[in-house]
């Protein structure tokens, strides 16, 4: 009895460490303690009006976290998130390697990293910076998808939270014909009527583009072989983010390759509008046109890494919520010059 005793006087006494060691943890863990930083306390939850007549994934999630949230050096998983079943939760947004180089220099008065984080053209600014996260659905269905959203939506660290939606290419009816029609480019390329409609010729006086700028294409895919795009292609950077297992030098639909064409063609058959400078394919949409935005986000993120650093970014696609034009999701590629055609 005695010894019973002894062992339960002791219990205590040995776990007392190990809670305090672990509180602390966790609370370090949700502070971020950036040394002089005004953080924005009160920000305006955008409440999403997804419907199930919306074309969206039937197993994730969305959201965009509020200022102190998305600034917390820690990685977030489904037990963050005990409100609803998830299974997976992933961070997809663009710079965040560079956020958390940014916090960590700042916590740590690392002055010299600062200052190299102070000369970096695409550093993050924390001040407007929001994370946006992947939720993925333990129990698919869309019922559950705008569940999700209607509870998620109730946190205080959530200023938005919407289903993944589809999203359709932008296709003009003749485009393909035009295309095919098109003349080299020291021929007749006044066949080319989009050309001429933007003063091309004006503008290739003073320049026909740059070898160094990259140019992302997020869509289709590329035709890397391509006779006017083969020498016009950065095939390090092709990337695939749709989850399909084609290779990525190959374009299934063919709208990739038209606009990669547009963009750079090197006037074997038709002429690019800047014919020198050099395109990479992220593939976000499927071989019937059809994606979702968390993939754009996702090669977004990819494209803004600091080892690839792609200048410019072409969209060309077309959605149906009001969710698309929210500042949340977009506003951190304020760095990319973004070339963006929405209906």
């Amino acid at each position: 009895m005695r010894r019973i005793l002894t062992i339960a006087f002791l219990l205590p006494a040995l776990l007392l460490p190990v809670l305090i060691i672990n509180q602390g943890f966790s609370s370090n863990s949700m502070e971020t303690n950036l040394q002089g930083f005004q953080f924005t306390e009160t920000e305006s939850t955008i409440w999403s009006t997804a419907t199930l007549a919306d074309d969206f994934a039937d197993n994730t999630v969305l959201i965009v976290l509020n200022h102190r949230a998305s600034l917390l050096p820690r990685n977030f998983t489904p037990r963050d998130f005990p409100e609803f079943p998830f299974i997976e939760v992933k961070c997809i947004t663009p710079g965040i390697e560079t956020v958390n180089r940014q916090v960590y220099a700042i916590n740590s008065r690392n002055f010299r990293l600062q200052e190299e984080m102070d000369a970096d053209e695409w550093r993050v600014d924390l001040q407007t910076f929001r994370r946006i996260l992947s939720l993925r659905l333990v129990y698919s269905g869309k019922e559950n998808v705008l569940r999700a959203v209607r509870v998620l939506e109730q946190r205080d660290d959530v200023i938005s939270a919407s289903p993944n939606f589809s999203e359709e290419l932008i296709l003009i009816p003749d485009s393909k014909e035009r295309a095919s029609n098109a003349q080299p480019l020291n021929s007749v390329h006044s066949n080319q009527w989009g050309l001429n409609q933007i003063s091309a010729q004006q503008a290739w006086s003073l320049t026909t583009g740059n070898h160094n700028i990259l140019v992302g294409v997020l869509d289709t895919g590329i035709y890397a072989d391509h006779p006017d795009l083969r020498n016009r292609v950065y095939r390090r950077f092709f990337r695939c983010f749709t989850g399909q297992s084609q290779s990525r030098y190959l374009d299934p639909h063919g709208h990739g390759t038209h606009v990669a064409g547009i963009i750079a063609a090197e006037g074997v058959r038709t002429s690019g509008i800047a014919h020198n400078a050099r395109v990479v394919s992220l593939r976000t949409q499927g071989a019937d046109g059809r994606g979702f935005l968390d993939a754009q986000i996702k090669a977004i993120a990819f494209a803004s890494r600091a080892d690839v650093r792609i200048q410019i970014l072409n969209m060309s696609v077309s959605g149906t919520s009001d969710y698309y034009p929210s500042p949340p999701s977009y506003k951190e590629f304020s760095r990319f010059v973004c070339c963006i055609c929405w209906k």
